[in-house]
């Protein structure tokens, strides 16, 4: 059977006001994050200690501004989700490092897209970014590889030179842009959903993987709507 989370209404509240609360604060973390020279990939979850040191700050400090404006048992939920949502933009900066480096700060930091519970929705925050013309196409296509966002891959490839094609190769990326440029370079004979089954195989993940830390494919993008 399966789980369903069903958050309550007092954190679905205090989601909302936090995301409004931390607006600033969230930009300014995502500043720090483009300032880092790479990600430890052996230790994903770890915040330096200047990043500590900013959590506990936007703490006291929104503590502060709300003391006068809501009651103590909706304060807290506000003051305290500050963590996670910071754990949470961290986890996708680290998953898309190699790509936000080649994206103005403007751009994703406008297009991050939130759910209700407090998390990031990934691929509706991917869409944003493939569809902002603004951004380098060769960068907009290696996200919608990653996503499986069919229609966008065939489209951005279509409507790239040569050059460009060969600029691909310079962003770090993961199995699914080899997948893709594969099977456009073949003309996509097949369907991609048939090609894909053999790319799934252990024997070819785990060669994956050991040749590229960034390589990890989102199985979850096969089943996008």
């Amino acid at each position: 059977m399966a789980l369903t989370f069903l958050p309550s209404l007092q954190h679905l509240a205090a989601v909302r006001v936090a995301l409004t609360v931390y607006n600033d604060d969230i930009i300014r973390f995502l500043d720090e994050l483009y300032l880092r020279e790479k990600y430890d990939v052996l230790d994903p979850h770890h915040f330096n200690l200047k990043e500590e040191r900013w959590i506990r700050k936007c703490i006291k400090k929104t503590r502060k501004k709300l003391c006068k404006c809501l009651p103590k048992s909706l304060r807290n939920p506000v003051v305290h989700i500050i963590q996670p949502i910071v754990a949470e933009i961290h986890f996708w900066a680290r998953d898309h490092f190699p790509i936000i480096k080649r994206i103005e700060k403007r751009h994703y930091k406008n297009s991050l897209c939130w759910k209700s519970e407090g998390t990031i929705d990934r691929t509706k925050t991917a869409k944003q970014l493939v569809r902002n013309e603004s951004i380098d196409k060769t960068v907009r296509f290696v996200m919608a590889c990653i996503y499986f966002l069919e229609n966008d891959v065939v489209h951005l490839w279509q409507s790239m030179t040569a050059d460009e094609r060969q600029n691909i190769f310079l962003i770090d990326s993961n199995t699914a842009v080899d997948f893709w440029m594969k099977w456009l370079r073949e003309n996509a004979k097949s369907p991609w959903t048939r090609c894909v089954l053999k790319y799934l195989t252990c024997d070819f993940l785990y060669r994956m993987l050991s040749y590229l830390p960034y390589s990890r494919i989102r199985i979850t993008s096969f089943f996008n709507e």
